[in-house]
């Protein structure tokens, strides 16, 4: 097995384990802390209309991260409040995932090239 075809292995186990986490907390997760902010009168944000992209994501690593950003979008102190050991293990189990799967796919990527 040459070394590009088994980092093309390698790198299909974290991006699997990627793709079910981001599933996992989306399903999960998300859905309990948008049912809290909505119990709590916070409801959803004023420019998010249904697509999810940039919520997820900055959900994702405001969860990860466990403390809120200096400039944010999101109501960090509230949905810091509601937030779970399961949410916080999903959400460092999909960052880390995420980082290696893009790492692998670049050191696959200059090996091809070189």
């Amino acid at each position: 097995m040459e070394l590009n075809q088994l980092l093309l292995v390698l790198g299909g186990i974290p991006m699997i384990t990627w793709l079910f986490s981001t599933l996992l907390f989306t399903r999960t997760s998300m859905k309990y802390i948008d049912r809290k902010l909505l119990a709590n009168d916070k409801g959803k944000l004023a420019w998010d209309n249904g697509g999810s992209g940039y919520h997820i994501s900055s959900l994702i690593t405001l969860v990860a991260r466990g403390k809120p950003a200096k400039y944010s979008v999101l109501d960090d102190e509230e949905i810091l409040k509601h937030i779970r050991t399961y949410d916080r293990i999903l959400a460092k189990t999909s960052c880390y995932s995420f980082y290696i799967t893009i790492l692998i796919a670049a050191i696959n990527y200059y090996i091809n090239e070189l």
